[in-house]
């Protein structure tokens, strides 16, 4: 009996890999900020959502009949997420259709437009320095880094009102096989713009008690580098009025160190955050997102 491939392997770090595993997932995460308008924009396209109860119950309803259920796949359950932060204030909007949201150029760079009258964002990321980093984050997960950072320009729309953008941002690319509510309790990831390049991480921590690798990398024009976890340690807070429990403060070696949260929005299973952050000397904020998946079981 033929079988049907899970995904479609590509060479391309922004590439779709088309993945057709039950449970399976493509996540390609985009955030922008502008400084001198206190403008910041987060946009993630899911081809199945990881992070959507619906695909998670679907795919226990087939686990536990499989000869009576669809499998079901990605591409029923499609997302697409913008969120806006200006000054204090947070405006968001989701939509199930994934056309013309993302186009993906030749050159690395992406073009992203998303929204509608009330709240939209047309941003073109422009790689800083490409570069080709590629991860196992946890058993089939898999976390791609195409460059050193972006300059974006473009239009952001609130309340129906444009205003020009221009800033510095950051974009990922995830792709995995089977569902991460099934397996992951805490999914905490971020970033760090620096003169150089970006700093970037992710922790995962499993549902067996587990954890799994920390992935921490520093990337510029000369390439990406792993570095080396020898520190790692985390305090933990229930700080928002969803009680995700937060870090407090985060360690990873002994030149980065995260400290003094700010909670920019949260809701019963994630919270967006920045963090005063320091590596190598050099100070900055911390843009990262703290996930509870289990949470969504």
């Amino acid at each position: 009996m033929p079988t049907i491939p899970l995904y479609s392997p590509t060479e391309d770090l922004d590439a779709s890999h088309h993945v057709r595993a039950p449970g399976g997932f493509e996540w390609w995460h985009f955030d922008a900020e502008d400084s001198t308008s206190s403008t910041r924009v987060v946009v993630d396209v899911y081809d199945g959502h990881l992070f959507d109860r619906a695909y998670w119950k679907a795919c226990k309803k087939y686990a536990k009949s499989p000869t009576r259920n669809p499998p079901p796949i990605p591409k029923q359950f499609p997302a697409a997420e913008l969120m806006v932060f200006r000054g204090d204030r947070v405006v968001s909007l989701g939509t199930q259709s994934l056309a013309d949201v993302m186009a993906l150029g030749n050159d690395g760079s992406v073009l992203l437009n998303i929204g509608d009258a009330n709240v939209s964002a047309e941003l073109h990321f422009e790689p800083v320095a490409k570069v080709a980093g590629r991860w196992l984050l946890h058993s089939d997960h898999h976390w791609f880094l195409p460059a050193a950072g972006y300059d974006i320009r473009g239009t952001v729309t609130i309340d129906g009102k444009p205003t020009s953008f221009a800033g510095k941002g950051y974009h990922d690319h995830y792709f995995g096989l089977s569902p991460v509510i099934a397996t992951v309790d805490d999914w905490f990831h971020g970033r760090l713009l620096l003169n150089d390049g970006i700093l970037a991480f992710k922790q995962l921590s499993l549902v067996d008690g587990g954890q799994a690798a920390i992935r921490l990398v520093h990337a510029t024009g000369k390439g990406v580098r792993n570095l080396e976890i020898t520190q790692a340690g985390m305090t933990r807070q229930n700080g928002t009025p969803w009680r995700v429990g937060y870090p407090l403060e985060v360690t990873m070696s002994d030149t980065f160190k995260l400290s003094r949260p700010r909670v920019l929005e949260a809701n019963r299973w994630s919270a967006y955050l920045t963090y005063e952050a320091t590596f190598n000397g050099e100070e900055g904020v911390a843009f990262c997102r703290f996930v509870c998946p289990r949470r969504l079981r």
